[in-house]
């Protein structure tokens, strides 16, 4: 099983086990990390994601975790399930570090909708 697809169902087993998870559509992200017009290399480039997710206006944080990379491969994947206390519009913020040092970082802003999957791309580009 690739590393991506570890990842990702590790991230729906933590998040199903949560009480009381709301019937609100899930979210599907890929983190691509980019220099250059290339792909950031894992551990080479980069060693770290940090991920963020809250409510739009950033006061309550739903979702805040970091991973260690150590032989994935861009584009990451990652599949969330909201709980109850997910509000309908989230931000994400997505954070890649090299030896605890942010190299880069971008965010979006989403609308989660009932029983409906929300895709996101988050292009982070490193300088």
């Amino acid at each position: 099983m690739s590393p991506h697809r570890r990842l990702w169902m590790l991230l729906c087993l933590l998040l199903a086990a949560l009480p009381g998870c709301a019937p609100k559509g899930s979210l599907f992200l890929y983190v691509e990390g980019q220099r250059a017009g290339q792909a950031l290399r894992i551990p080479d480039d980069v060693d770290a994601l940090a991920l963020q997710v809250t409510s739009t206006d950033g006061k309550t944080v739903v979702f805040d975790k970091a991973w260690e990379l150590t032989k994935e491969q861009f584009p990451l994947s990652l599949g969330l399930e909201p709980g109850d206390q997910t509000p309908d519009q989230i931000r994400v913020v997505a954070t890649l570090s090299k030896a605890g040092t942010p190299v880069a970082g971008a965010e979006a802003v989403a609308s989660l909708v009932r029983k409906e999957v929300t895709t996101i791309t988050l292009r982070v580009t490193a300088e």
